[in-house]
Order: structure tokens, then C-alpha cells, then sequence
């Protein structure tokens, strides 16, 4: 995302003075408002200021920005508006702790985005390796914090589409991928010749 460095340097420019900041602020049009929320090179005083945009139209670039803080990030994580959740849910500055509630959540996009974090902690990884949804398992695979348990379990796991996470996961290792070599589906077994841990 490309930002206009005149408009960042004038916002800092701005910031000590309330007024000139607001002032400033309305001659930004909404594409630039966005870029700036999107940016992690925006400042932290700068991304507290526009999560009190009232528009709502921020959110998304604060919600996916790896420099908005955490207490911003958890107020987006309830937000009504699946998208925003599930941007909050794939941030990889979302704290563990805000991960493991989205991951509680009925919305299966919400768990999707989580089990494909990094940042996810291995107890949430842990829950989640046993959702009843197969894409959500799939995601658990391909994550590289998966512990080494969790992909064994996966290799012989009855949906093709996890065990091909556990293919994907670069984290893998030889004797696991020997389970996998193993498979019936020739896709599959070709995929893990070309695994960089073959």
C-alpha cells in the first residue's frame, strides 16, 4: 500500500494541535483516510485518532494494520461486521488472547482466519484441531506453530484437504511426510516429493 508521504508528514506535523489535526484531517479525501489507517508506519497517537472515526469506514485498515494497538484490535474483534473480524482475525499482531476468542465464535470464517495465524497459541491450535468443520482443520495444518502431535494426528485425518495442510506446512517433518507418502491419492503423494523436507 503506497501512502503519500506529504499527507503522513503533515498529520505528524499536526498531532501536538488538536485543531490543525482536525482541520487537516477533512481535507483528506476517504482514500487517503484509509490508506493512512492501513499503513504500519502510521503512528500509534494517529491510529488511536481514527479509531474514533464515527463513519466506520477505518476499520477495516486498522483492523488488518500490524501497528494498531492491542486494546483497538480487541474492540474490533466484536465488531457486527464479519469482515472486520475476520481481518482482526487474520493480523498477526492480534494478541493470542484476543485469537482465542474469535476462535470460540459460531462463525466458521472467524476460526478459519485464527487456525491460520501464526501468532495463535498452541492451546487455541489445540482446540481447534478437533472443529467439526474439515477447512478449519485444514487451516491448523498448514499453520507453522502447529506442534508436531496436531500434524501426526493430520496425516491420517479422513479429509483430503488436511492432510494437503500438512503437506503445505513447510514446518513438517521427513517422518510425517513418510505417513503421507503412503497415500492413495497421487496428487497428494506427488506434492510430498516436492516438500522441502523430503
Amino acid at each position: 500500500m503506497k501512502i503519500n508521504i506529504d499527507i503522513l508528514s503533515s498529520l505528524l506535523a499536526c498531532k501536538a494541535n488538536q485543531h490543525n489535526f482536525d482541520k487537516y484531517w477533512k481535507t483528506l479525501d476517504l482514500d487517503n483516510k484509509i490508506d493512512i489507517s492501513k499503513n504500519k508506519y502510521t503512528p500509534i497517537n494517529i491510529l488511536i485518532k481514527l479509531s474514533t472515526d464515527s463513519t466506520g469506514c477505518l476499520s477495516e485498515g486498522l483492523a488488518c494494520n500490524p501497528s494498531t494497538p492491542a486494546s483497538i484490535l480487541a474492540e474490533l474483534s466484536t465488531a457486527e461486521d464479519y469482515y472486520i473480524r475476520d481481518r482482526v482475525a487474520s493480523n498477526i499482531a492480534t494478541p493470542p488472547y484476543i485469537l482465542a476468542k474469535l476462535s470460540q465464535t459460531n462463525d466458521m470464517n472467524n476460526r478459519y482466519y485464527v487456525a491460520g495465524n501464526p501468532s495463535t497459541s498452541i492451546d487455541t491450535l489445540t482446540k481447534l484441531s478437533n472443529d467439526a468443520n474439515h477447512i478449519v482443520r485444514a487451516k491448523v495444518a498448514e499453520n507453522p506453530s502447529t506442534p508436531l502431535e496436531i500434524l501426526e494426528k493430520f496425516a491420517k485425518d479422513i479429509s483430503s484437504a488436511v492432510r494437503e495442510g500438512v503437506i503445505n506446512n513447510m514446518s513438517t517433518p521427513i517422518e510425517i511426510l513418510k505417513i503421507l507418502f503412503t497415500e492413495e491419492n497421487i496428487w497428494l503423494r506427488d506434492s510430498v516429493k516436492i516438500h522441502p523436507n523430503w
